[in-house]
């Protein structure tokens, strides 16, 4: 099994996942970001410890971890401040 035809197969599966969220995020893009979540932890896993990550997988980790954090978040500013929310649910 060639494991670097691998990572760039989930490099791509990763990539085409970014676009759907992009697209859909209104939708089910809570669903795409947990997918997106995934794979990014898999791929982060294939990479050595001594291998710096690359940006792009960073990114997609930071982003689509935010994404599934920020309804729960939401959800915690309902009960402080309607104004707070108010302003926080454009930015969700």
């Amino acid at each position: 099994m060639n494991t670097n035809k691998d990572i760039q197969n989930l490099y791509f599966t990763l990539f085409i996942l970014l676009i759907v969220e992009i697209i859909l995020f209104l939708f089910i893009g809570l669903l795409m970001a947990i997918a997106v979540f995934i794979i990014s932890i898999i791929i982060y896993s294939k990479f050595p410890k001594n291998c710096a990550l690359p940006n792009g997988l960073k990114l997609a980790l930071i982003t689509s971890g935010a994404r599934i954090i920020m309804p729960g978040i939401s959800v915690i500013f309902i009960f402080f401040s309607p104004l707070t929310f108010f302003l926080f649910s454009f930015v969700i």
